[in-house]
């Protein structure tokens, strides 16, 4: 119920609130939800974070569909693994040696052979939500490194 209220019904509650506003004001928006490759592709012990990330995929599809006669752009962001303040809980505790062995581990699958930066994932949110993408909607973006594209 946690991994759900956070992950989901946040995003839910969220674009509840903000969509009257949006719809009133007659102007162009956009929406960019933050989901993740594990929408798509995940492993054993996510099953909650995987359902509620695929269902933050799921809403903002049918939003978006809602909402285009307004101007209102809806899509989304499937991260892959991000240096984020979770990444930093995880490395806590290790010495530099074993911080640099452990990226190395996690990245070992990323193509391009490292973790993203959070700016990295803003950028992509940031061109989402500009008038570059203003015939984008629905659409999900996918920013792992190509991790999800290899087996």
């Amino acid at each position: 119920d946690r991994v759900m209220a956070a992950d989901l019904r946040s995003h839910f509650l969220a674009v509840q609130k903000v969509l009257p506003i949006m719809k009133q004001q007659a102007t162009r928006g956009a929406i960019v939800n933050i989901s993740s490759v594990h929408a798509m592709q995940t492993g054993p012990i996510h099953a909650a974070y995987a359902a509620a990330k695929g269902g933050v995929v799921a809403l903002a599809r049918s939003i978006a569909l809602e909402c285009a006669g307004y101007g209102i752009r809806v899509n989304t962001v499937l991260p892959g693994l991000t240096c984020n303040a979770h990444t930093h809980r995880w490395l806590a505790g290790l010495t530099a040696e074993q911080k640099a062995d452990k990226e190395k581990e996690m990245s070992r699958n990323i193509p391009l052979g490292r973790i993203a930066e959070a700016t990295e994932i803003g950028e992509a949110v940031a061109f989402l939500a500009s008038d570059k993408a203003s015939f984008i909607t629905g659409a999900s973006l996918v920013v792992d490194g190509g991790e999800s594209s290899h087996l």
